[in-house]
């Protein structure tokens, strides 16, 4: 990946198409990693390791994690994948213990998303030999965002019967929210700078664009044509970082401010939050329709509203003053120190394993699942479970899920 940062950013496109100043605004403030940037960082490098071992024409069509666990986790168990491949890994797994990562859980997540690329790209290299899988490949978007770059964790080229498909993946390995394809500016711009670099020699027809969450268990995948793209990009983009790179425009907020660097401190963000209507004259009930709008405002609020408080929070540890406020020492839960030692004690004391320890408990499904394998999952502990009816959810339209008609019956054993 590119070691700078570019102003434009296609991680950030959203925001700063949304609210152009906003991009300079954060050129301006340091950048701070975060224990979830750098678990981010840890988790494509592992990727990225594992999808150019593949191509480097080791004859494997698919990665037995179990082994690759193994080989990272045990100097002795080194057979299945070794030299720079295996350091480079073990250093990786490092990297993760010192975070206090489970290495081998990041390995078994982002093996999944590697056999979904790589089994992508044998599907097409099996009707197109001269299909293409590149691995962080490198995007130049200056033609319609000024100094704009990037990289895209995957790119896919091939031609089938005539049709040249682009494809782009995107890992997020975070397990926070779900992230849908459909419309993504980030994968829009993705799919531009691989249409205007890679894959400028294809005659691009189609392009698609696929986001993979594998702590989610989520894929989402969305399909645009080459001329949309590009029309897209003249109208819509490109106007908008040309505002954004000169500074021009209004702070907008909205729930793009989710990772903004000045939101603590923005008017726009602060209003949002705290508007407000005056309610004299006014029925003393919400209308549905100012229930809805206050719905949609909702997720941006509480967003807003915990990233001020850790900016205040920031800003007196590190010495600065907030009127009326100060830091003091919060909650403290006693932890074990030595868990062995502690046994012995009260082993000593007269008390039974069966006093001491939990009773046994079965793992999760999704450890069993890991464990056993889909099919065997499926034999052994589909016919065991069921699903009751989940607690009703208020969701916007767009949601694919269908809407209940009849709640009062649907969910009348469920106590709320």
């Amino acid at each position: 990946m590119p070691s700078r940062h570019a102003i434009l950013s296609p991680s950030s496109s959203k925001r700063w198409m949304a609210c152009p100043p906003s991009a300079l605004a954060e050129s301006k403030m340091p950048r701070e990693d975060t224990s979830y940037s750098a678990e981010g960082t840890i988790a494509h490098s592992t990727a990225e390791v594992l999808l150019r071992y593949l191509l480097a024409g080791n004859h494997v069509q698919t990665l037995d994690m179990e082994r690759v666990i193994a080989a990272v986790e045990s100097p002795r168990l080194g057979d299945y994948i070794t030299g720079e491949t295996l350091a480079m890994l073990r250093e990786l797994s490092v990297q993760a213990t010192h975070l206090g990562l489970d290495y081998s859980e990041m390995l078994d997540y982002v093996g999944s998303y590697v056999d979904l690329v790589y089994g992508n790209y044998l599907e097409a290299k099996a009707q197109d030999p001269d299909a293409q899988l590149l691995v962080e490949a490198e995007l130049n978007l200056a033609t319609y965002i000024p100094d704009g770059f990037g990289s895209s964790d995957a790119v896919l080229m091939y031609d089938i019967n005539g049709i040249g498909t682009l494809e782009v993946y995107d890992l997020k390995y975070g397990k926070g929210i779900k992230v849908d394809a459909q419309g993504n500016t980030q994968m829009l711009c993705y799919a531009l700078g691989a249409c205007l670099g890679p894959a400028d020699c294809y005659c691009v027809d189609q392009v698609r664009m696929t986001i993979v969450q594998p702590r989610l268990g989520w894929v989402s995948t969305s399909q645009i044509r080459y001329e949309y793209l590009i029309a897209w990009a003249q109208e819509v983009l490109h106007p908008a970082a040309l505002k954004a790179y000169k500074g021009e425009g209004h702070r907008q907020a909205g729930s793009h401010c989710q990772f903004c660097a000045v939101r603590p401190t923005c008017r726009a963000a602060a209003a949002f939050a705290q508007a407000t209507k005056a309610v004299n004259g006014l029925p003393d009930q919400l209308s549905p329709e100012e229930l809805s709008a206050l719905l949609d405002a909702l997720p941006g609020i509480k967003s807003w509203l915990s990233c001020v408080e850790d900016y205040a929070l920031g800003l007196v540890r590190s010495g600065g003053s907030i009127p009326g406020y100060k830091l003091v020492e919060g909650r403290s839960i006693s932890k074990v120190s030595d868990a062995a030692g502690l046994y012995k004690a009260l082993h000593r004391a007269g008390l039974s394993d069966s006093t001491i320890y939990k009773p046994q408990e079965l793992r999760g499904l999704t450890e069993l699942k890991s464990l056993l394998g889909s099919a065997k999952y499926k034999e052994l502990v589909a016919p065991w479970l069921i699903k009751p009816a989940g607690k009703p959810t208020l969701v916007k339209d767009s949601d694919p899920r269908p809407a209940i008609t009849d709640a009062a019956s649907e969910f009348s054993d469920i106590n709320l």
